[in-house]
């Protein structure tokens, strides 16, 4: 007697823009549930940020994610010029020359993701993005961080406890400082500095050039300041690697909309908010003061794996309906946590300077959805 033997299921390719701790952590759970992907980054190598959680740091715990995802799955140098649907694909065109086809996209790209702007311009065009989408970021923070190795631990008695210390000290002046110690004797450290109107423009237009002399610079303001766990904010400064300090603006956005047809967004794509030094997916960002960017990530990378393991089929109907179960799974997660993160941004910043927030002139949509070219770099 014949038995029917059971189609494999077919899975979707999957085309992951970005290699930050979304992208990788989506990576590390696809390549567990044998569903096919490759991760397109447009810097040369991983440079992870400088913030740290109270346990470890992030830059090891990136180094750990990256090293779980094969080498040849990761391309570098992939910056996205052109993104479009065609012959039930989606296709991205990179500027050297290369393009790739899948039969998902996702946006795990940052704050100022490419997959997002090409999206919402499609959407734009056919009249389908809510206007709440196109509105700008609010902009009132600038951060810089970064992670000291010290080389005389006997100097902060703090390095030998237990648990993680961490403390916070709010300046008169729109400024505000951490400085958490970790193992190994590090100490992640971090100023966010409040801006005013007139020089947001361009700053803003700078964000993306971040020079060792403009970092200097900043440094040099506080060099003097106390440190909480001994010594000066100097010393920590000098016992940092340059690569491992990083400056950002932090924005804040709640965006409605994080995916459509084969184009679905994860991270600080998703929102753009106040969270305590950092940003989350690609629709929310969060202020660095609620400290819930990279745990946001990955959670939203964990429900969308979850989502395309249960995919029927590669149909658009199924990408449709996929989508629309991790968007029932995280949207209102995401915004409680975009509103606990705003209110401890109050807290930590003041009720009255997060108040005077102001608003840069920077679109969400390009003016053409097929030109990614003119999108900042952050």
């Amino acid at each position: 007697m014949s038995q029917d033997v059971p189609e494999a299921k077919v899975r979707p390719e999957v085309l992951i823009m970005g290699a930050g701790i979304a992208g990788l952590t989506l990576a590390i759970l696809l390549e567990q549930i044998n569903i096919p992907y490759q991760i397109f980054e447009r810097a040369t190598e991983v440079k992870p940020l400088g913030y740290e959680n109270l346990v470890f740091s992030r830059p090891r715990f990136h180094e750990i994610l990256l090293k779980r995802v094969p080498e040849h799955k990761i391309g570098f140098n992939k910056n996205a010029l052109r993104i479009e649907e065609k012959e039930e694909k989606v296709h991205v065109h990179c500027s050297d020359n290369t393009s790739y086809a899948g039969d998902i996209l996702v946006g795990a790209d940052g704050a100022y993701s490419k997959v997002r702007q090409s999206m919402y311009g499609l959407m734009d065009e056919k009249g389908i993005l809510p206007k709440a989408d196109l509105e700008n970021f609010k902009v009132n923070y600038t951060t810089i961080v970064g992670v000291a190795t010290l080389s005389n631990p006997e100097k902060y008695p703090k390095l030998k406890e237990e648990y993680s210390n961490f403390n916070q000290v709010i300046y008169g002046d729109g400024a505000n400082c951490y400085v958490i110690t970790l193992p190994d004797n590090q100490i992640s450290w971090g100023f966010g500095v409040q801006l005013s109107e007139s020089p947001l423009k361009e700053m803003y237009s700078k964000n993306s050039e971040w020079t060792p002399e403009i970092k200097d610079t900043t440094l040099e303001r506080y060099r003097d300041f106390p440190c909480p766990v001994g010594g000066t904010m100097g010393e920590l400064f000098d016992a940092t690697p340059r690569h491992l300090i990083s400056k950002v603006f932090i924005e804040e956005k709640m965006f409605k909309t994080c995916y459509n047809s084969r184009s679905i967004l994860i991270g600080d794509g998703v929102s753009d908010i106040l969270f305590t030094y950092f940003t989350y997916p690609s629709t929310q960002q969060f202020h660095p003061s609620g400290g819930q960017g990279a745990q946001h990530a990955i959670q939203d990378a964990i429900s969308l794996a979850n989502c395309l393991y249960s995919m029927k089929d590669n149909s658009l109907e199924s990408i449709s309906s996929t989508f629309g179960e991790y968007y029932k799974q995280r949207y209102d997660r995401n915004v409680a946590k975009f509103n606990r993160s705003t209110h401890a941004a109050k807290i930590l910043n003041g009720q009255v300077n997060m108040e005077k927030t102001s608003m840069i002139e920077w679109p969400s949509v390009p003016k053409t959805s097929k030109d990614l070219t003119d999108l900042p770099c952050i």
